[in-house]
């Protein structure tokens, strides 16, 4: 990170007007303890390593934020920008030289997922624009804030810590993507941390696995010899024997020939350790509801047909990874575009994100009533807008009327050519050209109805006026 070796920003200047908060646990906490969550720190751990049910619920969450396509739009106009001379383009295609865009949402839906908060530096700034040449993403469990005692306790800085440095930025040098918390006006609220309990009873019971099974497990049975009377150097003797002959993968399914008066005692999985198997299934599946993935999803479990599978995927997309897409471009917009240009916007496609089919089914009579245009519809169902200026003009019923013209239309329901080239003028069109196709569509018309009228007839060389 060039800029932040270039300029180390001051929060404090002049009379000290501010207090440091510890909100939210940052590392100003105390040690947590390895098998709980406590912190952002183990909030991030859970969802890299201690519960792989968490970290696979944030990939696919990730998966499906990262994949949503957008466009630099003018707000006023809709029209997307391709002559940019701001370098906002420039900073969306590559952020920073190790991250592409893509990245920093696929970071932005994890951190949101796990802490319930993303941060981005914004660094290298030109001091002339004041806009930043790069954007670095941030850990939340490094970050501190600094909020001012007078007030309401707004935030006027932070605190971030690498190793025993910290270096302080102003609050317009960071951006803060937080989930809304109930609790806490600073810092936003996880999956996690509102689910504390079901991911500590999940590393509880995964350490409790990795420690029997460090110690030796469970013995598939016990071998008694109830006659043996030698020292312990023949007990160690015979031991070894039975490990070579029977033990080890090279020698499963062998038949033991023994001499002497044995006992075997076959040892099985007992009641309890059976509950706990599927206790442990049921609770990895509580994780993955809880992050907002359909079992169907993670597959994790069958969906009973085609119609509930597609119901999965489409309130996965619609409940679980619209609102984070939604969150993110709304706080780069406020907080980042508007700083290059102010009608500048960052327009995010809905499709995959909403279930289409079913917005057309619901607002297609607003469509027939005149209520809404055709592009809004569409805009709607999340297909891009269309340049014609048609399609946004109000019509009503099947036939497509434009309001303006409703009464207007002629015994065979069609609509005068003049009243037409008129609306398509007002709308922005060429009356010319509309006129032109209009008449070779007529002549067009005409020329069919001859042929079909001629073939009627039976006649192939010549119509006979009939």
């Amino acid at each position: 990170m060039a800029g932040i070796l270039q300029a180390l920003k001051e929060v404090f200047t002049g009379k000290k007007t501010s207090v440091s908060l510890a909100v939210g646990k940052g590392y100003t906490a105390g040690q947590a303890r390895e098998d709980m969550v406590t912190d952002y720190s183990s909030y991030l751990n859970a969802g890299t390593g201690n519960v792989w049910a968490t970290f696979k619920a944030c990939d696919l969450v990730a998966n499906a934020v990262m994949s949503t396509t957008f466009d630099l739009i003018r707000e006023q106009t809709g029209k997307v920008v391709t002559n940019d001379r701001t370098g906002i383009s420039e900073l969306l295609r590559t952020p920073n030289a190790e991250d592409t865009f893509e990245d920093l949402m696929y970071l932005y839906a994890h951190h949101i997922k796990l802490t319930g908060n993303f941060f981005l530096l914004k660094d290298n700034i030109n001091p002339v624009t004041k806009l930043p040449r790069q954007l670095y993403p941030l850990m939340p469990h490094r970050i501190k804030l600094i909020t001012s005692k007078t007030g309401m306790g707004e935030v006027i800085g932070y605190e971030y810590k690498t190793g025993r440095d910290v270096t302080n930025f102003r609050k317009e040098d960071i951006i803060h993507f937080r989930r809304p918390n109930p609790s806490n006006r600073y810092w936003g609220l996880g999956d996690i941390e509102a689910g504390r309990s079901l991911y500590n009873d999940f590393i509880q019971r995964d350490r409790l696995n990795s420690q029997f099974q460090k110690n030796g497990g469970l013995p598939s049975g016990v071998l008694v010899n109830e006659e043996f009377d030698g020292d312990i150097s023949e007990w160690e003797r015979v031991k070894n024997i039975w490990a070579s002959q029977y033990a080890g993968q090279k020698n499963i399914g062998k038949i033991a020939w023994l001499t002497g008066k044995w006992n075997f005692l076959k040892l099985g999985l007992t009641a309890d350790q059976m509950q706990q198997l599927e206790r442990d299934k049921a609770n990895t599946q509580q994780i993955f509801l809880n992050h907002g993935v359909p079992l169907s999803i993670c597959g994790m479990d069958k969906a009973a047909n085609y119609a509930t599978a597609r119901q999965d995927y489409i309130n996965f997309k619609r409940f679980t990874c619209y609102p984070l897409s939604l969150s993110f471009f709304r706080e780069l917009n406020r907080s980042l575009i508007k700083n290059f240009d102010e009608q500048y916007k960052l327009d995010f496609s809905v499709n995959g994100l909403v279930d289409g089919k079913a917005v057309i089914d619901e607002f297609l009579p607003y469509l027939d009533k005149g209520v809404i245009t055709p592009n809004e519809l569409r805009s709607l169902a999340g297909l891009p807008r269309s340049d014609n200026p048609l399609l946004d003009g109000h019509y009503i019923n099947t036939q497509v009327i434009p309001l303006e013209m409703v009464g207007l239309a002629n015994s065979f329901g069609s609509v005068p050519s003049e009243i037409m080239e008129t609306q398509v003028e007002n709308a922005g069109g060429d009356p010319d050209r509309f006129a032109e196709e209009t008449q070779a569509e007529a002549e067009g018309e005409i020329d069919k109805q001859l042929l079909s009228m001629r073939n009627r007839n039976g006649n192939n060389g010549s119509w006979n006026g009939e």
